[in-house]
Parts: C-alpha cells; structure tokens; sequence
C-alpha cells in the first residue's frame, strides 16, 4: 500500500467533512491518478457529479495535478502515482 496527498481547492473542498479540503488516501502499489479519483468519490460521493460527467470522463472545467504537472501532460488519469505523491484538483479559470 501506498499513501498520497489529495487537495481539493475551490467549492469542492466544502463537501469534505471539517472542510479541510485535504485528505490522505491509501492505495495499491500500482495505483493510477484515476484509481485516486475513484477512491475519493467512494468516501465522498458528493463529489462525483463535480468531477466526473455522467459518461465517466473527467469534468471539462476540472485540472488535476500531480506533484504540480497537469496530468494532461503526463498519462492523463493513467498516470502511475506512487508514495508521498500529492494531487490536486482544481477548476480551471478562465477568462474574457
């Protein structure tokens, strides 16, 4: 088993309880940032229509980081985490 980090910024962390927004999550040793994801949403249900769209694929308005890099540049939610890694999850801000 290993342990990783999780923040949650923004509206999202209101829905963990203490609203702390930060949780310690423990997973297999070949864990992917999806198997994370999934992880949470299975403690904290609330959060899944904020993260995931009905068909399973990640919000478009969502980012998640893996020790500070876009998953998108990396394996996307097949990226492989490992012990002591941190990952946030953001909304995208965009502008005008």
């Amino acid at each position: 088993m290993i342990e990783v980090q999780v923040e949650i910024y923004f509206s999202f962390k209101g829905k963990i309880p203490g609203g702390e927004g930060v949780i310690n999550l423990k997973l297999s040793e070949d864990a992917l940032v999806l198997d994370a994801l999934e992880r949470l949403i299975d403690l904290y249900p609330e959060l899944d229509g904020d993260i995931f769209e009905s068909s399973g694929r990640l919000r478009r308005f969502i980012q998640v980081r893996l020790n500070q890099k876009g998953v998108e540049h990396l394996s996307g939610l097949e990226t492989e985490i490992s012990e002591g890694d941190e990952l946030l999850i953001l909304t995208k801000l965009g502008g005008g």
